[in-house]
């Protein structure tokens, strides 16, 4: 049986409410958000307020510490649903400690919690994600030092939902997603804070998504059945770029045009802020974001490949690693 054994190389510092003072909006210049095409949107060219505070990015929201410890936990959760890694348990090995495997972890990349191979998926069903494995979180792992600290960090994740209303159900006859009361976006996260342990609030599902090195998410716009119209994102690991496109703007990234046929009905028309195609998103690991409503449902989202031209950031090439993401959607 494989031991979590502590990996902490300093002592613990736990982030307050006071590093979410930070938030980047699609509609104001930020260093980590790009408009597509570039220029096209210079933080004045919009005054939509629904826009405005339908996509939230805090850069910085999990320190390294933070993160190393949400990643091992999802790592744990991960390699549990991974027969690959199963298999290799069993026979003996794949016993390297939770911080203590291959490569390097430099840039906050977190890599040095990656080691041996990993069953990854070639393609999902929907043919939308490439090279991937992933699992429900539907609870939280036994208590461990390797994340001591894992129930106040989940905590953090789901306050930033907003107030969660009775159960509902979208009208067959409209075509606009479920709205929610919104949260001011510039105060300390103020959603579910009376949840056991770290615990999914009712009405949510929480994802875990490892992405390879070579993996990739197409463009598409996630079916109203199969999820809400709220989602927070976790990036841990290598930094990647989401990509954000108005419906009906222009051709997918994917090559050969896949983008097309994986974008899945959902409803509600396609929306652009005054001829602004989209916008490239920067995601450092320890990042959050919050994306809702118009976002969510009038704009395509994916996860660049690594050598998309688009990966290059202020000149220089995003370093390619393992991505792990915590999902949240409500």
């Amino acid at each position: 049986m494989r031991v979590l054994r502590p990996f902490l190389r300093s002592p613990r510092r736990i982030h307050t409410t006071s590093g979410l003072d930070t938030v980047h909006r699609l509609t104001e210049p930020s260093s980590w958000i790009r408009p597509i095409p570039a220029g096209s949107l210079d933080g004045t060219a919009t005054q939509d307020n629904t826009l405005r505070d339908d996509f939230l990015l805090w850069p910085g929201f999990f320190s390294l510490e933070e993160s190393r410890q949400l990643l091992a936990m999802a790592l744990w959760k991960l390699d549990r649903a991974d027969s690959t890694r199963r298999r290799r348990r069993k026979g003996g090995t794949g016993t390297t400690a939770l911080g203590q495997g291959d490569g390097d972890g430099g840039e906050g990349g977190l890599q040095d919690l990656f080691h041996g191979e990993y069953g990854f998926e070639e393609g999902h069903y929907d043919s939308v994600i490439h090279h991937y494995r992933e699992t429900l979180l539907s609870s939280l792992p036994p208590p461990s030092s390797a994340f001591p600290d894992l129930p106040s960090l989940m905590q953090r994740i789901y306050s930033i939902l907003p107030a969660i209303p009775s159960p509902t159900s979208p009208s067959p006859t409209s075509p606009s997603p479920p709205s929610h009361p919104r949260t001011s976006p510039s105060a300390a996260p103020s959603g579910p804070s009376d949840l056991p342990a770290g615990l999914p609030p009712r009405n949510t599902s929480t994802h875990l998504l490892h992405l390879a090195p070579h993996g990739e998410i197409l463009p598409h716009v996630d079916n109203l059945d199969a999820s809400g119209s709220v989602i927070v994102g976790v990036s841990l690991g290598s930094e990647r770029v989401l990509r954000l496109r108005a419906k009906g703007s222009g051709k997918g990234d994917a090559p050969g045009g896949a983008a097309a046929a994986a974008t899945s009905a959902a409803g509600g028309a396609g929306v652009a802020a005054e001829g602004a195609k989209g916008w490239d998103i920067r995601l450092p690991s320890g990042s959050v974001y919050l994306q809702r409503d118009t976002i969510r449902y009038g704009f395509e989202h994916s996860i660049l490949g690594y050598e998309a031209p688009e990966s290059v950031w202020d000149g220089q090439r995003l370093l390619a690693g393992h991505r792990v993401s915590i999902m949240v959607r409500l």
